[in-house]
């Protein structure tokens, strides 16, 4: 395996990564895969940037944040770029390790709120999220 990945100046060593996985992600199951170890980082469940604008985060399962889950990458669902800035502002006391705008998604439901792929069918919309 090779060395340590470098992003942004965040080092995850080793490269290896827990992906995000819908209603299993969360923080009680990082914190076990954290006791564990052997991973670089775990990703949150996708989450709805609508949600965190109205979720505790220091209760919510889904974005409460444990010293043992180790580095944490938050994966949003956002339909739109209006609120970003705010949607991320939200989550800074939380310290992300990094921030998984999640614009690839092809899931029926995602869909059809207007999130992942459909993005790329309005340019303007998703310009934002491609800086």
């Amino acid at each position: 395996m090779s060395g340590p990945l470098t992003l942004r100046g965040v080092v995850f060593d080793p490269p290896l990564f827990c992906a995000p996985m819908a209603a299993i992600t969360h923080s009680a199951f990082r914190r076990l895969l954290g006791d564990f170890g052997g991973t670089g980082a775990l990703f949150t469940e996708m989450l709805s940037a609508r949600m965190i604008l109205r979720e505790d985060i220091q209760r919510s399962p889904c974005l409460k944040r444990r010293a043992c889950e180790g580095k944490v990458i938050y994966q949003l669902m956002a339909t739109e770029t209006a609120r970003l800035d705010e949607i991320i502002e939200r989550l800074a006391p939380l310290k992300p390790d990094g921030l998984d705008l999640n614009i690839a998604c092809s899931a029926y439901n995602v869909l059809e709120q207007g999130g992942g792929t459909d993005l790329f069918d309005d340019p303007p919309v998703c310009r934002p999220f491609c800086v």
